[in-house]
């Protein structure tokens, strides 16, 4: 990896403000987190990588060395993640908001790739609870602040061969505050009978039986032979 960026940094034909770029770009994206992590930069990096090659102009032998070089470098650790049982993983939660009286909170979310009504939620940050991170989350999209979290079940599904996705699911009906929508989407209060009658998000009714039902905790997607099986237990 050190030799790949020495070679970009010392090719003449770059100008001293392209130079650092390049070396900037692999740096940040390989080296930000450290070796250990490398894996948390792996597979948007080579689409990054070739796009640098093509922009600057690199001749055609060497750029095709370049991204054999690093396509090495990303099946090795792919390799060893395998071979050692890890995978990367993608936290992200989701919180039902309920009252006494049979309403549930939701939010039409705005999205190209997942939009419809949901719940609202999103992702964990680095080095914060999973508790935390869904009164911060819910604050910021609703307004509410909410308190006495239930863990009320899990979604996952495998992104890669490496790396899965997993929502935990939460339920609440201690809330205080002045509702408000945010960027992600309309929120408002309906009746939980009524839930069938909105446009959902993609594979939402399935997680919908998880947070309404004690008796079920987990819910996966699995692609089987081209196609997404979903299992709910």
């Amino acid at each position: 990896l050190g030799m790949i960026i020495q070679m970009l940094t010392d090719i003449q034909q770059f100008s001293k403000k392209e130079k650092p770029l390049i070396a900037d770009c692999l740096n940040m994206i390989y080296l930000r987190n450290g070796i250990d992590e490398v894996e948390d930069y792996i597979e948007p990096p080579l689409i990054n990588v070739c796009q640098v090659v093509r922009k600057f102009c690199i001749s055609a032998p060497f750029g095709f060395f370049i991204c054999l070089q690093i396509n090495c470098l990303y099946d090795n650790i792919n390799l060893v993640m395998k071979l050692s049982g890890k995978e990367k993983v993608e936290l992200t939660n989701m919180c039902m908001i309920y009252d006494n009286n049979g309403n549930i909170l939701v939010q039409d979310k705005i999205g190209r790739s997942w939009g419809g009504v949901t719940f609202p939620g999103g992702h964990i940050e680095h080095d914060e609870s999973f508790n935390d991170s869904v009164i911060r989350e819910i604050k910021e999209e609703t307004g509410l602040d909410i308190k006495n979290l239930k863990l009320c079940g899990i979604k996952h599904w495998k992104m890669s061969k490496t790396s899965r996705y997993i929502v935990l699911l939460y339920k609440t009906n201690d809330f205080s505050g002045t509702l408000h929508s945010s960027e992600e989407g309309k929120v408002f209060w309906i009746k939980k009978e009524d839930l069938k009658n909105y446009k959902l998000a993609d594979g939402f009714e399935d997680m919908f039986k998880v947070f309404d039902d004690d008796s079920l905790n987990e819910f996966m997607s699995v692609k089987e032979n081209g196609e997404w099986i979903k299992k709910i237990y």
